[in-house]
Parts: structure tokens; C-alpha cells; sequence
């Protein structure tokens, strides 16, 4: 800045100011447009990183979770390759070799007349042999008879009933 030494330096040191003040003004301008960027920038980054970071996580639990169930396929499978084995040893330990397995029961009923008058035959019912239908892994049944009937038919029919019976194998049927 250059000071004149009469009336005029005082006038010369204001436009000299005005002359660096507006450039400065200008700059202060800029510079605080650049903070605003920067601060926009800083809010989009810190958005961005959380957003990672979710991903991140997510990405984590679904690596987990696919583990997971992995594992519960491959114990899945197993059970299934075990299915045929454990089918064959149970139908073995608990079928009657002589049980029919084509859905046909022959059922001869000896004494019919004796059976017919006791009446505690007829309470409880006269159960059949079991039998099978459906093949060896079918449905296992066994048919109940009541001389004198049941309920409404008390002592004027005869009652028939078919019970399904609980088998080893009834998860596959």
C-alpha cells in the first residue's frame, strides 16, 4: 500500500483497501463454497461407508446363514439315504411273517354261535389278525367285529369296524 504524504493519502489508502477487500470478498466467497462441498462430500461418504458397512454385515449373516443350512441339507440327505435301511429293519422287527400284505383278509371265525351269545365278547368287540394294504409299507389294519352292535345298532345288527393301526413307516406315506 502506498501512503501519500498530503490530502490525497488518505484518500489513495481507501482505494488501495477497496482494491484488496474485493478480492478478498471473492475468496471468502470460494472458500466457503469449498467448505460447503466439503461438507456435502463428508455427508455423502459417511452415508456411503454406513451403507458398506450394512452391506457388509448383511453379507456376513448370509454367509452364516448359508452355512447354516448347508449343514442342515447334508444331515437332511443323510437321513434320507437312511430312510430305506431303517424302513427294512423295522417292517423286519415288527411284521408278523404271516400278516398278508396284498389288502386281502381271510378271517374265519370258529365257534360263531358261541362267540355270538357270550355277551362280553360282544362288549369288547372280536378283533381280526392284522394286515396290510398297499404292499409291505402300506397301511397296517385289523378289522373289529360286535355281534350285537354299537350305538344305534345295539342288538338289532352287527357292527363292523376298520382300524388303521400305527406303523413305523407312516412318515412316508
Amino acid at each position: 500500500m502506498v501512503v501519500d504524504q498530503g490530502n490525497n493519502g488518505r484518500v489513495h489508502q481507501v482505494e488501495t483497501l477497496k482494491n484488496v477487500e474485493q478480492p478478498y470478498k471473492k475468496f471468502s466467497k470460494e472458500i466457503q463454497k469449498l467448505e460447503e462441498c466439503i461438507q456435502v462430500l463428508t455427508n455423502d461418504f459417511t452415508h456411503m461407508y454406513s451403507k458398506l458397512d450394512s452391506s457388509e454385515r448383511i453379507a456376513l449373516k448370509t454367509a452364516n446363514e448359508n452355512e447354516v443350512l448347508e449343514k442342515r441339507i447334508s444331515e437332511i440327505e443323510k437321513s434320507i439315504q437312511e430312510i430305506p435301511r431303517v424302513i427294512s429293519s423295522n417292517y423286519n422287527s415288527t411284521t408278523n411273517p404271516n400278516e398278508p400284505d396284498n389288502g386281502e383278509l381271510v378271517w374265519p371265525i370258529t365257534n360263531f354261535r358261541t362267540l355270538f351269545e357270550q355277551r362280553d365278547v360282544n362288549d369288547n368287540g372280536l378283533s381280526s389278525p392284522t394286515f396290510l394294504v398297499g404292499g409291505r409299507y402300506g397301511y397296517r389294519m385289523r378289522l373289529r367285529i360286535f355281534f350285537h352292535g354299537v350305538d344305534k345298532g345295539k342288538d338289532s345288527h352287527v357292527s363292523l369296524y376298520v382300524s388303521i393301526l400305527k406303523t413305523n413307516h407312516d412318515a412316508i406315506l
